[in-house]
């Protein structure tokens, strides 16, 4: 608001067409936050002698107690009056990207650098559109020619990394990240990212370094504290991990993810009695989490409850399979039987009812697909039977089934 209050009274003091009088009232009334009346004096004046840059003027008001559609309205007024006005393109796209209508906010902002092509400040305002919307080489180019104009601006060279990161050019990135730490070593945010594209690059010592280096300017900072631990985690370096996680739980609440970590790095660490206490409300938390089953049998398992271990054990085996893989192999047998390959169809649909036992429908497709290409009708009847004694009430094509195995049955007999 401050810097909109500073803007505001610049454009007065550049504004010829009003009275000396006129802008010291309408100043004053912006210094003392009574809008209102200076957007009344304003009106008043624009019907003495109708100016565009004073319905931009309102426009700014408006931008500056966050009315933004009305913002808009008066900015694109006084636009159509002065077409070539880059800064009012500016003006417009700041005010669509404050209502989220950032492609508006990206057309803006491109239509004031065709009018001001080196405008820096334009650069990055859209280049940080651009990121937002995934939209990484046009950032990156803009990002770019911004750092060869001044490469001293930490903020831009944050951006680059980020467009840079995205482009695959890590080296470049992390080089960034390097010198915006070196010259401000407070920006916490840069330890994360650099760290995270160490570890991209299997370049885990100098990833932990990293965060060690932000934990040296914030001691005891619980986000670094969790990325040093999880990067360990990751490393499968349990051992240097354990301490890391337990600094961190000193002033944080375990959730999912790092109650999942730090149980199983306690039972790395042969800590099996504690790992138990910390897995088993995670595994009440999500159930169907195969790893957290898992440990928790394996744990059951060294301290020799093998009946319990078989249980969780037997749940990580059941969790583990993709909900969506049978549904994937039976798409798979009726693509193959579509095909007139009717051998992998078979295959395929006994594979997704292996994997979704409930399915019972798959059973009356197995059948009706031994039906349709083999000429002993044996194993289609034994599908066919099957599919009725495993669906029971809950089958969908009973009456279907009943007449094909009568019908099997008599070719069968009449066969013999």
């Amino acid at each position: 608001m401050k810097t909109r209050i500073i803007t505001l009274l610049t454009f007065l003091l550049l504004t010829t067409s009003m009275s000396i009088s006129a802008q010291e009232k309408i100043s004053q009334l912006i210094i003392t936050r009574q809008y209102e009346k200076a957007l009344r004096e304003i009106d008043r004046d624009l019907t003495k002698d109708y100016d565009p840059n004073l319905v931009k003027l309102k426009g700014q008001i408006y931008a500056g107690i966050q009315d933004y559609p009305q913002a808009i309205r008066f900015f694109q007024e006084s636009l159509d009056a002065m077409p070539d006005e880059a800064n009012l393109l500016a003006e417009i796209a700041e005010a669509h990207s404050a209502l989220g209508n950032i492609p508006d906010a990206i057309s803006h902002y491109r239509r004031a650098m065709r009018n001001e092509p080196g405008n820096m400040l334009y650069k990055s305002k859209l280049g940080q559109l651009l990121l937002s919307q995934r939209e990484f080489p046009e950032a990156y180019s803009l990002f770019s020619q911004i750092r060869m104009a001044d490469s001293t601006n930490l903020l831009n060279n944050k951006y680059l990394a980020v467009a840079a990161a995205r482009m695959n050019r890590s080296d470049e990135a992390i080089q960034l990240l390097e010198e915006v730490l070196e010259t401000n070593p407070r920006d916490i945010g840069s330890y994360a990212s650099l760290s995270g594209l160490y570890n991209q690059e299997k370049k885990y010592t100098r990833a932990n370094d990293v965060v060690r280096r932000g934990l040296e300017q914030f001691p005891g900072n619980g986000s670094l504290l969790l990325r040093l631990a999880q990067n360990l985690y990751n490393q499968h370096n349990f051992t240097d991990a354990l301490p890391v996680y337990e600094e961190w739980l000193q002033d944080n609440t375990l959730y999912f993810d790092v109650r999942k970590e730090y149980g199983i790095t306690l039972y790395l660490n042969k800590q099996e009695d504690k790992a138990l206490k910390i897995l088993e409300p995670a595994l009440e938390e999500v159930p169907n989490d195969p790893y957290v089953a898992l440990y928790i049998g394996l744990c059951h398992k060294k301290l020799k409850d093998f009946d319990t271990s078989q249980e969780y054990l037997e749940l990580a085996v059941e969790s583990s399979t993709p909900p969506y893989l049978s549904d994937i192999y039976h798409h798979l047998g009726q693509v193959h039987g579509l095909k007139r390959e009717f051998d992998q169809s078979i295959q395929m649909l006994q594979k997704a009812y292996e994997l979704d036992p409930e399915n019972h429908e798959l059973l009356f497709e197995i059948a009706t697909t031994y039906e349709e290409y083999n000429a002993n009708k044996t194993m289609a009847l034994n599908y066919y039977q099957l599919y009725l004694t495993e669906a029971k009430e809950k089958a969908r094509n009973p009456h279907y089934a009943l007449d094909r195995i009568s019908r099997i049955k008599e070719d069968l007999f009449f066969g013999e």
